[in-house]
């Protein structure tokens, strides 16, 4: 069976695990936590795309995909005192989406693709325990993705796909400190593996 994708929409279901690392920075001071490398979780979500077949070979598409995410990080500094002892750095990634351009090259059965675009996500990052230093806050972050697969049919009108995305959320102010009102960055870069 040669892979044959018409034009057109499609809509699936795709889950996977994150893994990369998060630092949380004073925008004051500089002070910061420290790069921890211990982010990650799993995430479960929607994708849909709409596929242009240019011909035999080549195919030029639009994806995306909005997913639960369950990858967070607990951790305590590098010893600046930013958040050491019983206080802990929390970076916790409620949900990912992104929206990518794709373009791919078919041989055989499968579809071989490079993809790139814009990643957003809701991110909640504080210092516990609550109430000790800092407020703890969810603000919605924007990046970019790059990334991308290789997909086969498995019956007509039906394909799995195995996806890389590096994320990058960027270094933005996440949460604030009580009292003085001074801003916490959060640094957050991952890699996505999905089905």
């Amino acid at each position: 069976m040669r892979w044959n994708a018409s034009t057109g929409f499609y809509l699936g279901a795709e889950g996977g695990y994150g893994w990369g690392s998060t630092r949380h920075t004073n925008v004051v001071t500089g002070g910061n936590s420290g790069t921890s490398s211990n982010l990650d979780g799993g995430l479960a979500g929607v994708t849909y795309g709409y596929n242009w077949q240019l011909n035999s070979w080549w195919l030029l598409g639009l994806e995306g995909d909005f997913s639960w995410s369950g990858i967070r990080d607990t951790f305590t500094d590098n010893g600046e005192d930013f958040c050491s002892g019983s206080l802990h750095c929390i970076t916790d990634q409620k949900w990912l989406g992104t929206d990518r351009l794709r373009v791919g090259i078919t041989s055989g059965n499968y579809l071989f693709y490079g993809t790139g675009g814009v990643a957003y996500g809701d991110v909640r990052a504080t210092i516990e325990p609550k109430g000790v230093c800092c407020n703890s806050e969810t603000h919605w972050r924007t990046g970019y993705t790059v990334g991308g697969g290789i997909e086969t049919m498995i019956a007509p009108n039906w394909s799995i796909k195995l996806e890389y995305d590096y994320v990058d959320l960027g270094n933005s102010v996440n949460y604030h400190q009580f009292g003085t009102g001074q801003g916490e960055k959060v640094f957050l870069h991952e890699n996505i593996i999905r089905v």
